[in-house]
């Protein structure tokens, strides 16, 4: 047999149960010009029997060798055997090779099939296997979500009410400072209106001040007038004070000339002169007396008019600096007023501004804590969907799933 295997290395062994060897042609492939040579016996060297169907030539000349060797080994043998029934067992053997030959085959084809589907079911099954790990993982994680998630729910409830009741609170306030912020307004409002009535009293009295400082100015301007008048009555007075100064040095020097005179004319017209300057001596005293008299008096009464003028004048200067003093201090009050009350209303309105600051900021705090109470009863509601997710047979439920998909895919 190993020589026949090296002779032809087309052949191949196969062992069967039964303790035989089967040498088959590969070369042959079943069709025309192939063959199967099976070799009957156990693990002895010699060829018990061979059958040839449809071999090569080179392997059929190995078969007749083969027969003539066992022809020779059956002859020494068994030499009391008859060949005809040793043909008959060759025939029935050969039948029986063929019968055995297209079992080999039709059980080689099933198990290459059972062999393919062992892999692939291996393999489906390591898929198997592998989503299965996969979908365990998945739940798990799942339910490690829904824990987080129930944990973050029970959170965000007690954040809810927290929120709540700090919106309750921060309404409240919202309340007081509205409340707060419309009797500022009205106090603001009144002190508008009462500054408004100051700001009319103010310029009614600015009025009533400059009609004073118009009459003060034409009061002034009077006298000023008056004042110019006694200046140039003083002026008068004095050039008539130097004129009659003046006639008294002429006087006494037309005097002092007629003297002279006298003494130098002649003695007899002496008393001629003397009648003479007694004469006009006479009539000039007596002019110049009345004249001085009447000038005398004028000057007397221009003195007393001058005196009653200066007093009045006085008299009205003092009253006007004492109504001017009184507008000025009721102007300095008014104006005192008018600084507190305008310090009051920028008070009043720095404080409604404050006011309506704290009223947008609170009431943005209340729009974001209802927007957080709403996010939260929707995460509640969300999570309520969601509570299907916290069963404890999730994870056989999903594994089960998964395998039954699984199934219908190989299926």
């Amino acid at each position: 047999m190993c020589a026949l295997m090296s002779a032809m290395p087309g052949l191949s062994v196969t062992a069967r149960p039964d303790g035989r060897r089967y040498l088959t042609d590969r070369a042959g492939g079943g069709g025309g010009g192939g063959g199967v040579v099976v070799v009957a016996g156990a693990l002895s060297t010699s060829v018990v029997w061979i059958w040839v169907r449809e071999l090569t030539p080179s392997a059929r000349g190995l078969g007749s060798e083969l027969i003539a060797d066992r022809d020779m080994s059956v002859q020494e043998r068994d030499s009391h055997e008859e060949s005809g029934s040793l043909f008959k067992e060759v025939y029935e053997k050969k039948q029986n090779l063929r019968r055995i030959a297209s079992e080999v085959g039709v059980m080689a084809a099933e198990l290459q099939k059972v062999r393919s589907r062992a892999v692939a079911r291996e393999a489906a099954l390591q898929e198997e296997a592998a989503k299965r790990q996969v979908a365990e993982a998945q739940a798990r994680e799942l339910a490690r979500q829904l824990e987080q998630m129930h944990k973050s729910q029970e959170d965000t409830s007690s954040q809810a009410q927290s929120s709540a009741t700090l919106v309750e609170k921060y309404a409240i306030e919202i309340a007081e400072l509205r409340d707060r912020l419309s009797v500022s307004e009205e106090v603001a409002e009144a002190m508008t209106g009462s500054a408004h009535s100051a700001q009319l009293q103010v310029e009614a009295l600015l009025k009533e001040i400059e009609e004073k400082n118009l009459e003060l100015q034409e009061q002034r301007n009077l006298i000023v007038i008056l004042e110019e008048q006694l200046r140039e009555l003083q002026d008068e007075l004095r050039r008539k004070e130097s004129s009659q100064k003046q006639l008294r040095f002429e006087v006494q020097d037309l005097e002092s000339q007629i003297e002279m005179s006298l003494g130098r004319s002649y003695v007899s017209k002496e008393c001629e002169f003397r009648k003479l300057l007694n004469e006009v001596s006479s009539r000039n005293i007596e002019h110049l007396e009345r004249y001085l008299l009447a000038k005398d008096d004028e000057i007397a009464r221009l003195k007393q008019d001058v005196k009653v003028a200066g007093t009045e004048l006085r008299l009205k200067t003092l009253e006007l600096d004492a109504q001017l003093e009184r507008q000025q201090r009721a102007d300095q009050e008014l104006r005192k007023k008018v600084v507190k009350l305008e310090l009051s209303l920028q008070e009043a309105r720095s404080q409604a501004k404050k006011l309506k600051k704290m009223s947008e900021r609170k009431d943005k705090e209340i729009q974001n804590l209802r927007a957080q109470v709403w996010l939260r009863e929707a995460a509640n509601d969300s999570s309520k969907g969601a509570q299907f997710w916290n069963n404890f047979r999730l994870p056989t439920v999903l594994s089960m799933s998964a395998l039954a998909l699984v199934c219908l895919v190989r299926h």
